[in-house]
């Protein structure tokens, strides 16, 4: 798990988010954009959605082209491995596309002033480069 989060953190515009770009690497600031967040439960193997799938407004960012996961994660969320599902299309007319982005929740150590997590390959901030 590259990007970890403990429970009752709030995320915001610097946590979970992502780029679109296009071929030439210029923002795509008219894509619709919408997330879901999932939750892999190792009893049944299946990533379960934990919350609705909520759409985006561009105009929300100062930074053309990004766009972020808004979550405080509850006091009593589960530890685990989580996902960000990424829908998007440039309009009404396309079909949805997806990425994903893996993230996970963990306690640390209350009795210990180091925190530590394990971390994998997992790159920070995803940057999607559309068709």
């Amino acid at each position: 798990m590259g990007v970890v989060y403990q429970p009752g953190q709030e995320l915001d515009e610097n946590d979970l988010k992502i780029f679109f770009r296009d071929r030439d690497g210029l923002p795509m600031t008219t894509l619709l954009v919408k997330y879901t967040i999932l939750y892999y439960d190792c009893c049944t193997l299946v990533w379960d959605p934990i919350s609705d799938t909520y759409p985006l407004d561009a105009t929300a960012s100062v930074t053309p082209g990004k766009w972020w996961v808004d979550w405080a994660i509850p006091a009593g969320q589960n530890v685990g491995p989580y996902q960000v599902q990424w829908q998007f299309r440039e309009t009404a007319l396309l079909p949805w596309q997806m990425t994903k982005m893996t993230f996970g929740i963990v306690h640390y150590c209350t009795t210990s002033p180091v925190r530590t997590a394990e971390v994998s390959d997992l790159p920070d901030t995803p940057i999607v480069i559309v068709r």
